[in-house]
């Protein structure tokens, strides 16, 4: 079994190997349509999830939908910070760290994207109670992020 880095460990990792990379511009009408699509995705995996029966494949569906919601929100934050980030695992560290305020649980970072990498590479599909086991976190830390990048490019466009 491999053993589970820090965030503090992977972060640092990235850095050296230079995978967070400084960008010249905040590209806003970007950022904007990140938001426009995590927005989407959610509303589109709600859709997919109304009635589904518990042993649907569809719970992968979802899971894969708010992932990638959650995922580009992350993408739109760090975007203020002007800064490409060139994978998930190295992505998440640098929101783990930069932004402690959020108070984010890296165990739950982790887990989302090992089990969105089970489904896209592995086919360990995820079901009902997988799904209800992150359910909760997944729209609180999207709502987090959802609106600390609103503010910001409101605040950009003053």
């Amino acid at each position: 079994m491999p053993k589970l880095r820090t965030a503090n460990e992977i972060f640092n990792d990235c850095s050296g190997k230079g995978l967070i990379q400084v960008k010249e511009l905040i590209e806003i009408d970007r950022i904007k349509s990140m938001l426009e699509f995590s927005d989407a995705l959610i509303e589109s995996a709600k859709k997919i999830t109304e009635n589904l029966k518990k042993k649907d494949m569809k719970w992968s569906i979802a899971y894969i939908m708010y992932y990638d919601a959650f995922h580009e929100l992350v993408d739109a934050l760090i975007a203020f910070d002007r800064k490409k980030i060139f994978n998930h695992q190295c992505l998440f560290s640098y929101l783990f760290i930069k932004y402690p305020s959020f108070d984010f649980d890296w165990d739950f970072l982790e887990k989302i994207r090992t089990q969105r990498n089970g489904i896209h590479y592995y086919g360990s599909f995820v079901n009902y109670l997988d799904w209800k086991s992150v359910e909760v976190k997944f729209k609180i830390y999207i709502s987090i992020l959802r609106k600390v990048v609103k503010e910001k490019i409101d605040s950009f466009e003053d």
